[in-house]
């Protein structure tokens, strides 16, 4: 999961408002950020990606219903200073297109990525998912082996028999947002503390005034939306996911996720962790499915600290 469609357009509105000028001290803080949104022919379509950094490549995979320029500028700045980091908008969101229409599997979507990397003309890179960009970055990892030197799993999970699902009350919530209040969503994402109400004020505030958007940057068509959807249904599927295949992983990786996460449990992180030769585990208490963006200097310097 990530921020449902409704939520971002609701805390963008209230992320410009003076009040929260005020609140908000995390944009003062940034010191690097992407470059303006590039474009380039990927199988086909017209993929939108941004860059920005040297160093050794840093793909970073988003998630369900959301696009690159919701990741975290502060996050970010604490990747940038090591990494040549690459975001892109996955097929059928905001800036990338999907002109034949392809059904749109992880498969395909992981298949994506190894294509952008090659159009850019990257062999080699560390790979960063979230939620849905989790089981991308996976499928990445057990395509291409070769290609993935590091890997860094954020708040996911390996679907299939073995997927530990929300409880009843969340799950009727995420397949029924609009039926919901804001109060409600927000929780899904941050936990309903001050640690989590402020977090989730800076990070809309960061989101919604970093330079060079455009005007689709938030945009995602309905059936880009649901054929998201149909791809999570068929990770999630018996015979569907990656727990089988995980041992097979050879890159060092990081399992990360926030310990009060409603949408995907916290047990699924810990399946992962387990089942992927050596992989290291870190939990951020206190933090939810959105841990990444409650506190992006925290977790933005133990991921880089990860890839070194």
């Amino acid at each position: 999961m990530a921020l449902p469609r409704r939520l971002v357009t609701l805390l963008l509105l209230a992320a410009a408002l003076p009040t929260m000028l005020v609140c908000s001290s995390s944009a003062a803080a940034r010191t690097a950020e992407l470059g303006p949104v590039k474009h380039i022919a990927v199988d086909g379509m017209s993929m939108g990606y941004r860059t920005g950094g040297s160093g050794f490549p840093l793909i970073m995979v988003i998630g369900r219903s959301a696009t690159m320029a919701e990741w975290d500028p502060q996050l970010i700045a604490q990747l940038i200073g090591d990494h040549e980091v690459i975001v892109f908008d996955n097929r059928g969101v905001a800036t990338t297109d999907n002109p034949s229409r392809q059904t749109l599997s992880i498969g395909q979507m992981a298949e994506d990525t190894l294509a952008l990397a090659s159009a850019l003309q990257i062999e080699r890179f560390d790979l960063m998912g979230w939620s849905m960009g989790g089981y991308i970055s996976q499928q990445v990892a057990l395509d291409a082996p070769s290609r993935v030197a590091k890997l860094v799993l954020c708040a996911t999970d390996a679907g299939g028999s073995h997927y530990v699902p929300p409880s009843p009350r969340v799950a009727s919530i995420l397949t029924n947002p609009e039926g919901v209040t804001t109060t409600q969503l927000l929780a899904l994402s941050f936990p309903p503390t001050r640690a989590g109400t402020t977090g989730a004020i800076d990070y809309m505030y960061d989101v919604a005034t970093q330079p060079d958007l455009v005007p689709e940057s938030f945009t995602i068509p309905t059936a880009t939306l649901e054929g998201q959807e149909r791809a999570i249904a068929g990770w999630k599927a018996a015979g569907g996911g990656s727990y089988e295949a995980l041992p097979t992983i050879k890159a060092p990786t990081l399992v990360a996720w926030g310990n009060l996460d409603r949408g995907i449990r916290p047990r699924n992180d810990r399946i992962i962790a387990r089942r992927i030769p050596d992989a290291s585990g870190i939990i951020f208490k206190g933090a939810g499915h959105a841990f990444l963006f409650q506190d992006a200097t925290q977790v933005g310097g133990a991921i880089d600290g990860f890839l070194g």
